[in-house]
């Protein structure tokens, strides 16, 4: 009899939540069971319906008007801003400043033409008789700057032109003893105030001598010839045997 009383409490405090229908499967089998088989609760059946007048006896409720705008228009929480990748930086090299090319030196350098060749230089002979022509007719025959000189000592007669357009100078020798042995023939070229600079060892054929020098020449150059030992000097040795100037 104490086991029922014991069973009946248990029951007693699950049948509120078997009224609205709260218990589990299992639970719900063990109240059915018992209430079916025990004389005390034989009216316990009642509470479920009970429970289900309870449920239609409460009023319906209206929703408040714009409710369910109010709840479709709040806005979800915006998405965590998603911060761009930093672009990415471009190296661009430095340009180093290349340093301003020094200006260019007078360019030096002779022609050493054995006399034989003569006949390829004909045209030189030609020009220094017609060059002069110009320049003593107050002109050029193209325009371009021009000088031209000559000079004699001691039987050497020396003429030198400039053509501007070449940038070259063009010097002619003769009347030249051959030099002595172990001696060779220097040509100098001598800006005004400064040092003479070598344009090299002239080919003596016939007692002529021709050479071309590159350079930008202008008044007061001077192109002379000196005897030097063979193969030539760094520097004049001996006295000009001539000298012209422009």
């Amino acid at each position: 009899m104490a086991l029922e009383h014991r069973d009946c409490a248990e029951i007693d405090e699950m049948l509120p939540a078997y009224a609205v229908d709260a218990l589990d499967d299992a639970d719900r089998a063990r109240v059915e069971a018992h209430l079916a088989s025990c004389e005390r609760h034989d009216d316990a059946a009642a509470w479920g319906d009970v429970a289900l007048r309870l449920a239609d006896l409460a009023p319906a409720v209206t929703p408040p008007a714009g409710l369910r705008d109010r709840v479709l228009g709040i806005p979800s929480a915006p998405p965590a801003p998603v911060e761009p990748a930093p672009a990415p930086v471009e190296v661009v090299p430095t340009p180093v400043a290349e340093p301003a090319p020094p200006p260019a030196p007078i360019r030096l350098r002779p022609s050493r033409v054995p006399y034989a060749l003569a006949a390829a230089f004909a045209a030189i002979a030609v020009f220094f008789g017609a060059w002069t022509a110009v320049l003593l007719a107050g002109g050029d025959d193209d325009g371009a700057p021009a000088l031209a000189a000559s000079a004699s000592a001691d039987g050497i007669d020396a003429r030198a032109s400039f053509i501007a357009d070449e940038q070259v100078a063009v010097v002619r020798f003769d009347g030249l003893e051959p030099p002595p042995a172990g001696r060779d023939y220097q040509l100098w070229a001598i800006a005004p105030g400064a040092d003479p600079a070598s344009a090299g060892i002239l080919a003596i054929e016939d007692g002529h001598a021709l050479a071309s020098v590159e350079g930008d020449f202008g008044a007061g150059w001077t192109f002379a010839i000196t005897v030097e030992p063979e193969g030539g000097s760094p520097a004049p040795t001996t006295d000009p045997l001539v000298a012209v100037t422009f």
